[in-house]
């Protein structure tokens, strides 16, 4: 039954858990073998997660910190796009958003993804974080003002 939850969760949550991973390790190729670390683990795990999603997220956040840390590699976000000759308006706009994000610190960076990309809750944000709810919003709260300071500007 978890196998076939886990698949649902990553057919719809994929990109999410990717990008999550990219804000950490700055890393195409790190950003995907933590995914697919965490997800390995989860399935491998003996106990049944209350939350599979948060559960997730944590294994994909605590992966791609420690593929970081063994690997010590740094790229910006917005080296995720590769170059196009031709650029979409969306890949454009996500290029632009991804500069934005990497001027924020790692919590802040984390939380917008996960709130907006991941549709966690704070709540969920904050466990898997293992933060307080207060912390969690007021770090989402502060890295949007930042990020409308720096489109105002």
């Amino acid at each position: 039954m978890r196998f076939k939850r886990l698949g649902e969760l990553f057919e719809s949550y994929h990109h999410q858990l990717y990008l999550t991973a990219m804000a950490i390790t700055k890393s195409r190729e790190l950003a995907e073998d933590a995914v697919h670390e965490a997800l390995i683990a989860v399935s491998e795990s003996s106990t049944e997660p209350k939350n599979l999603k948060a559960c997730v997220f944590t294994a994909v956040r605590n992966k791609a910190v420690k593929l970081l840390i063994y690997r010590n590699k740094h790229m910006a976000l917005s080296d995720f796009i590769e170059p196009f000759e031709e650029l979409s308006e969306e890949t454009v706009v996500m290029k632009s958003v991804f500069k934005l994000l990497d001027e924020l610190d790692g919590t802040q960076q984390q939380v917008i993804i996960m709130k907006t990309l991941g549709d966690m809750t704070f709540q969920e944000i904050a466990d898997c974080l293992d933060k307080s709810i207060n912390t969690v919003s007021s770090s989402y709260r502060r890295g949007i003002e930042r990020i409308q300071e720096k489109i105002n500007d």
